[in-house]
């Protein structure tokens, strides 16, 4: 079958074996080998239209934006230098 659609796809085909391997098509297994051999094709020739480059730069455009909250234990760890630093001013100044 992979052979009957690459002559195909060369042009190599007439009449009752063009109609065979088209008919072919209908079998996901083909239409996913037929599609793969064009997009080869069109790679290697150029043909690609968009760069997967500009592909993946627009995927990432439509992904929404997620703000993360700040970890709590920075929140924590700076209150516990501030109360230290509280006390020894304290000590500092009473002592």
């Amino acid at each position: 079958m992979n052979e009957r659609l690459s002559a195909l796809m060369d042009g190599e085909l007439d009449g009752l074996e063009a109609d065979l391997a088209l008919r072919s098509l209908k079998q996901e297994d083909a239409r996913g080998d037929w599609e793969s051999w064009h997009l080869i094709g069109d790679v290697l020739r150029g043909d690609h239209g968009c760069s997967v480059a500009a592909r993946v730069s627009q995927r990432l455009a439509e992904e929404p934006t997620v703000f993360a909250p700040r970890p709590l234990l920075n929140q924590q760890a700076r209150s516990v230098a501030l109360s230290a630093a509280a006390s020894v001013a304290a000590v500092a100044v009473v002592g």
